[in-house]
């Protein structure tokens, strides 16, 4: 199973998320578990690659399991603030857009985002 690992970052009850250029869909900042590589370190170092800010985890909220093209994939999600950074779009061949989005009226959105995380 594919697992990956995001953050979550909130202000004023939205959600810090990145637009996939290929997907046309908003997404957590986030990414693939590396062989060796925990789902703490994981989601430190996709931030800083995706989008070039320094966190903090504060917590794990817990994962889910969603299948794209019959492949399961286990997303693993933490609350997380920013501690050294402006969050900018650094892999732009990926993403163009990177806002606070109030994901109840987003319909656009990935499959892990409006979901109940289990622990």
């Amino acid at each position: 199973m594919k697992q990956i690992a995001g953050i979550r970052i909130s202000k004023n009850k939205r959600l810090l998320l990145i637009h996939r250029i290929d997907k046309n869909h908003w997404e957590l900042p986030g990414g693939k578990i590396k062989t060796g590589e925990t789902k703490e370190e994981t989601a430190i170092r996709e931030t800083k690659e995706e989008i070039g800010c320094d966190i903090e985890i504060i917590e794990y909220l817990g994962f889910t399991d969603f299948k794209i093209k019959n492949e399961t994939i286990r997303s693993h999600q933490f609350k997380a603030k920013i501690i050294n950074g402006t969050p900018t779009i650094r892999e732009k061949e990926y993403f163009n857009k990177i806002a606070y989005i109030d994901i109840e009226k987003e319909e656009r959105l990935a499959p892990n985002i409006r979901v109940k995380l289990t622990r």
